[in-house]
């Protein structure tokens, strides 16, 4: 249901292109089984909504989206609707490109409870708003991991790197210079 109705949100903001369309195209940067899961939400959706039908459009990696965001944006041809990271949105806030979304998450009919909004991680909802207006709400986030061998680290006396200095110290006395090439 939060799924359903953050997507009816973000197609709500962003129909400033569309206001009298009835199709809204959604780009997005999701393959694979993620992408599987992003057409049954629309899906989902367009059965909810008969008088709506958002046409996910799989453009390519994050690279590719992002590049047809900018061409797009320049040429005035941008979808109503788009994934997109917060540096992105960023670059497109100065070309008037991009729809404000304060309105739209305080309205009662289509936006966001309080509640709704305070479980938003606020890290996640720093990254779409620029002073006190919003501008995209969090969608999908990737985690970078990094696995660590314990067994070295103890044979080495090491701690686990807090930071990334801590990182380049373990790294450089774990790395074994084997060919003296330094």
């Amino acid at each position: 249901m939060r799924k359903k109705l953050i997507l009816a949100l973000l197609i709500a903001s962003f129909s400033v292109f569309a206001l009298a369309a009835t199709e809204i195209e959604f780009w997005h940067a999701m393959g694979g089984a993620q992408g599987t899961t992003v057409n049954e939400i629309v899906d989902s959706f367009n059965e909810a909504n008969p008088d709506i039908e958002v046409k996910a459009i799989y453009v390519g990696n994050y690279s590719a989206l992002q590049q047809k965001l900018l061409v797009s944006a320049e040429s005035r041809t941008l979808p109503a609707l788009s994934q997109a990271y917060g540096n992105w949105t960023a670059r497109l806030i100065p070309r008037g490109a991009v729809q404000e979304l304060n309105s739209l998450i305080s309205d009662p009919e289509v936006g966001l409870t309080d509640e709704e909004w305070a479980a938003i991680w606020d890290p996640f909802k720093r990254m779409v708003t620029w002073g006190d207006t919003v501008y995209g709400l969090p969608f999908n986030k990737s985690t970078y991991v990094l696995y660590y061998n314990t067994d070295l680290f103890e044979e080495y006396g090491l701690e686990v790197p807090k930071t990334m200095d801590d990182l380049l110290f373990a790294a450089m006395m774990l790395t074994e210079d084997k060919n003296n090439d330094g």
